[in-house]
């Protein structure tokens, strides 16, 4: 299987996380290139950069999936929910974000809800960071 930069697709509410993530694409794909070389000894040439992800600024619970990336060329969908108030969020909420996020990709991408898996990973804030800002630093009430 080859996957490249520009087969992902992704949905983001602000300008500066979308180009971030354009960027994380690009990093990824050269990591990988690295590693290719590695195993077989021939790298894969990828500049100039012509490439890219398509990461588009809007509210993903409001635009159409398919204005996007139509659902027959889609085989997976991944999301990154917003992680402020994750520790206020109650069981029965969990279970209708998991049935809430089924039902849309259901309804948006026709997939089949008994092959459609959620999962909810809550990630502590002393685990991450952006902008070399550590999230338990820059919250440090949450």
């Amino acid at each position: 299987m080859v996957c490249v930069v520009d087969q992902m697709h992704g949905i983001e509410i602000e300008e500066w996380p979308a180009r971030i993530a354009e960027v994380a694409m690009w990093l990824m794909d050269h990591q990988m290139n690295q590693e290719v070389f590695q195993v077989f000894g021939k790298p894969l040439l990828r500049l100039p950069l012509t490439k890219s992800a398509k990461i588009v600024v809007a509210n993903a619970l409001r635009i159409d999936w398919n204005a996007v990336l139509p659902a027959k060329h889609c085989s997976y969908v991944m999301g990154n929910p917003p992680f402020v108030g994750k520790q206020f969020a109650t069981p029965e909420q969990k279970a209708a974000l998991i049935k809430g996020a089924t039902d849309l990709l259901v309804d948006v991408l026709d997939k089949s809800p008994a092959t459609t898996f959620v999962v909810i990973e809550e990630v502590e804030m002393e685990n991450w960071g952006i902008g070399g800002e550590l999230m338990a630093d820059k919250y440090p009430d949450k």
